[in-house]
C-alpha cells in the first residue's frame, strides 16, 4: 500500500465512487470522446495506488477485448469481400417489384447478421438501401431508419458475439469466477426480446415514428458516385443485351448511356445487344467502380494517351478554384499524355457532371478518381491545379474470397458452440486465416478495428479493478442489497436490468458493462439470487438501448443519416425499453429459474 493510499485510508472507497460519478458526468457532457476521460481516470487510479502495476498489466490478458477486436476485423472482411453489399443489391433488385417484401427481408437479414458480426458496419451498409426502399414504398426515410437501428440492436442480443457488450460482460464475469457463457446460451432470451421488440415497432411505429420527408434524399445516402465509362474488350459478350451483363446489374451501378463507334445508341439501352468496343456510360460508388476496373473484360475510364506503367495507385483529387483549370473538358486536358495518369471517374455534388467522361467541363470542387504512378501526382497537383490529393475511401471488392470469410465466421460460431476452443482463440485464428488468404489487406484489417472502443474497454477494466480494490463495489452492494433482497425474483431482475439500461442511455454501454457486472454478481451473492441470471440482466440492459441517439452506436448512425431530433428516439424508445425489459426478465427467469 502506497503512502498516498495510506493517507486516504478509509476514504478510498468513497473517493473512487466520487471519481466514477465524475467520469459518468463527463460521459454525459460529451466534452471529450469517452475513451479520453476513461483513460485519464484509469491513470489516476494507478497513480493513487488503487491499481498496482502488476494488476494493470493483467488487464491486457482479458480475452474480451481481443475477441472484440477480432470480430471487428471479421466484420470488415465481410464488407471488403462484398458480402453485405451483395445482400443490399439483392434487396434493391427485389424492391423494384415487391418493396414491402424487400423491407421484411432487409430487416430479417439485419436481425440475423447482427447476431454474428459487429452491427455497426451492417447498419452503415444498409442505410442507403433502406433510404431507397423508403422511396420505393412512398414513405419518409425517418419511418424506417430508426427501426433498422433497433432491429440491429435486437439481433446483437441474440448471441454472445452479437455485440461487444455481451463479450465484455462475459469477460468481466469470468474474472469474478463465473463459468463462461456459451455462444448461444442467451439466444432463447434474445429471440423473445426480438419478437417483443419487433411487435412493438409494428404496433406503435406508425404512431410514434416521425414522418418527415428529407429535403435532399440524395444527400441522405451519403455516397460519392462517380461518372465513368467502360469499353467492352471481350467479344464473348457480342449479342448479349446490356440488361444481362452482371457487372452492370449491381445495385450501386446505374447505366445512363451506351455508345458505339462514337454514336449514342437509342433508348431503351437495356435492350441493346452489345458488341466488342461498345462504351457503357454509368455512375457508380467508389468501391463498385474499382471492382469494375479489376474486370479484365472491361477498360474503365478515359483511355486516351499511353496507359500508365509500373506501380499504380488510385487517388481522389479535387479541382482547384483557380481560373485556368475551370471550364476545360477532361478530354482536352490530356492528363494521360501529360502526366501519365488515367481518369477513372468524375463526381460533382448533387449534379451529373456531364453526358460522358470526356465531355465533363471542370468546376471548382469537382472530384476526380485517378490512377497512375505515385510520382505523377505531385506534378499533377502543381501544374494541373488539382488539390487535396488523397487515397479513396472505397476499394475494389474481393468477391471471389467471400466464401472464405463466411467459412471463417461459420468456423468460429460452430467450433465455439461445440466447445472445441475458446471464442477468443477461434476469432484470432480466423483473423490470421483471412489475412493470409488475402480476403482483406492488413491496413484495412487494422483500420476496421475501432481503437477508441478498445482503449475505452481497457481503461474501464482498470477502473473496475480499482473499484474492487478500494471496496467501492462492496459498498455499492451493501447499499443495494437490502431493498433488492426483499423483492420477488422477477422484480429484482427488473431492477438490475432497468438500472443498467438507464446508465446505458446516458453513458457508453461498455463502461456500464465493466462497472455494473461485478456489482450484479455481488448482489446475487448477498441476496441468494442466481449470479448468472443477474449477469444476463446486465447484458441485455446494457445492450438494448433505444431511448436516446447516444446510447448505442447504430442509433447515432441513423440519427445523423435521417436528420432526426433527439425527441424522436424518446417517443418510441421508451416504449421499446420497457417492452424489452419485461421480455428479457421473463426470459431470464424462465431460462435460469
Amino acid at each position: 500500500m502506497t503512502e498516498l493510499q495510506t493517507l486516504i485510508g478509509d476514504y478510498a472507497a468513497l473517493l473512487s465512487l466520487a471519481l466514477i460519478v465524475g467520469l459518468f458526468v463527463l460521459f454525459m457532457l460529451e466534452i471529450y470522446p469517452p475513451e479520453v476521460p476513461a483513460a485519464g481516470l484509469a491513470a489516476l487510479f494507478v497513480a493513487l495506488g488503487f491499481v498496482s502495476t502488476d494488476e494493470l498489466l493483467s488487464v491486457f490478458s482479458n480475452p474480451a477485448p481481443l475477441t472484440i477486436g477480432a470480430m471487428f476485423v471479421l466484420s470488415g472482411a465481410l464488407v471488403r469481400t462484398g458480402v453485405l453489399e451483395a445482400i443490399s443489391n439483392m434487396v434493391i433488385t427485389q424492391a423494384k417489384e415487391k418493396p414491402a417484401l424487400a423491407l421484411v427481408v432487409i430487416l430479417g437479414v439485419t436481425l440475423l447478421a447482427s447476431g454474428f458480426v459487429n452491427n455497426t458496419p451492417v447498419v452503415l451498409v444498409l442505410i442507403p438501401v433502406v433510404i431507397r426502399l423508403a422511396a420505393a414504398l412512398g414513405k419518409a426515410p425517418t419511418r424506417l431508419l430508426i427501426p433498422l437501428s433497433y432491429v440491429a440492436i435486437l439481433g446483437g442480443t441474440c448471441t454472445l458475439i452479437g455485440t461487444s457488450t455481451n463479450l465484455l460482460v462475459d469477460g468481466v464475469a469470468r474474472g469474478q469466477g463465473l463459468e463462461p457463457f456459451g455462444i448461444f446460451e442467451i439466444t432463447p432470451i434474445g429471440l423473445l426480446v426480438a419478437l417483443a421488440g419487433g411487435g412493438t415497432l409494428a404496433l406503435l411505429g406508425p404512431w410514434l415514428l416521425p414522418n418527415r420527408q428529407a429535403s435532399d434524399p440524395d444527400q441522405m445516402l451519403g455516397e460519392t458516385t462517380f461518372l465513368s465509362e467502360a469499353v467492352l474488350t471481350d467479344d464473348s459478350l457480342d449479342g448479349t443485351p446490356l440488361s444481362e451483363i452482371a457487372p452492370f446489374k449491381r445495385g450501386g451501378v446505374r447505366v445512363i448511356g451506351l455508345r458505339r463507334k462514337g454514336r449514342a445508341l437509342p433508348t431503351p439501352i437495356e435492350e441493346q445487344e452489345l458488341e466488342k468496343g461498345d462504351t457503357v456510360i454509368f455512375r457508380a460508388p467508389t468501391s463498385e467502380l474499382l471492382t469494375l476496373h479489376d474486370d479484365p473484360a472491361l477498360k474503365i475510364g478515359l483511355r486516351r494517351g499511353e496507359p500508365p506503367e509500373g506501380e499504380l495507385v488510385t487517388v481522389e483529387v479535387v479541382v482547384s478554384p483557380r481560373k485556368s483549370s475551370l471550364g476545360r473538358s477532361l478530354g482536352s486536358m490530356s492528363l494521360g499524355r501529360r502526366f501519365g495518369v488515367r481518369v477513372l471517374g468524375a463526381h460533382r455534388h448533387e449534379h451529373n457532371p456531364g453526358p460522358d467522361l470526356g465531355s465533363v467541363r471542370l468546376r471548382p470542387a469537382d472530384k476526380l478518381l485517378l490512377e497512375g504512378p505515385p510520382t505523377a501526382f505531385q506534378t499533377l497537383e502543381d501544374e494541373a491545379q488539382l488539390v487535396s490529393v488523397s487515397r479513396p475511401t472505397g476499394r475494389a471488392f474481393r468477391r471471389g474470397r467471400a466464401p472464405l470469410v463466411l467459412a471463417a465466421l461459420a468456423g468460429v460460431v460452430l467450433l465455439a458452440a461445440f466447445g472445441v476452443m475458446e471464442i477468443a482463440t477461434l476469432s484470432l485464428l480466423a483473423v490470421a486465416a483471412i489475412l493470409m488468404l488475402r480476403c482483406i489487406d492488413a491496413d484495412e484489417a487494422w483500420g476496421a478495428v475501432d481503437g477508441a472502443i478498445l482503449v475505452l474497454i481497457f481503461a474501464m477494466l482498470v477502473v473496475g479493478l480499482g473499484l474492487q480494490n478500494t471496496g467501492a463495489m462492496d459498498l455499492l452492494v451493501g447499499w443495494l442489497a437490502p431493498p433488492i433482497s426483499g423483492m420477488p425474483p422477477f422484480l429484482a431482475l427488473l431492477s438490475v436490468y432497468l438500472l443498467a439500461s438507464l446508465l446505458t442511455e446516458t453513458v457508453t454501454n461498455n463502461a456500464v458493462a465493466v462497472v455494473f457486472t461485478p456489482i450484479a454478481i455481488g448482489l446475487a451473492q448477498s441476496t441468494g439470487l442466481d449470479p448468472r441470471a443477474l449477469t444476463a440482466a446486465v447484458m441485455f440492459g446494457a445492450s438494448a438501448s433505444f431511448a436516446t441517439p447516444i446510447g448505442y452506436q447504430t442509433n447515432t448512425l441513423v440519427y445523423g443519416a435521417g436528420n432526426y431530433r433527439f425527441s424522436d428516439f424518446l417517443k418510441i424508445g421508451l416504449a421499446m425499453n420497457l417492452v424489452a425489459a419485461l421480455a428479457a426478465c421473463t426470459g431470464i427467469l424462465w431460462l435460469y429459474g
